[in-house]
């Protein structure tokens, strides 16, 4: 069984603090990292919005535009 599989967050946050500790700007790029992995999702569906807003305007041009930024 995975040691972090029964880890809290707390505990698991204090462990890799502990792994960090030489490293200053160890915490801040932690949370970082887990915002930006959460916001992708958000980010997604805004662009896919977005699109099917210009599509339905029959606005192609800046769809293409739109989806290019996408991919």
């Amino acid at each position: 069984m995975d040691k972090a599989a029964g880890m809290s967050i707390r505990k698991m946050w204090n462990y890799c603090i502990f792994q960090s500790s030489r490293y200053r700007g160890m915490k801040y790029i932690i949370v970082l990292g887990a915002l930006s992995a959460a916001s992708v999702s958000y980010i997604n569906s805004f662009l896919y919005a977005g699109i099917l807003d210009l599509l339905l305007a029959k606005q192609y041009s800046a769809a293409k535009g739109q989806i290019l930024i996408l991919v």
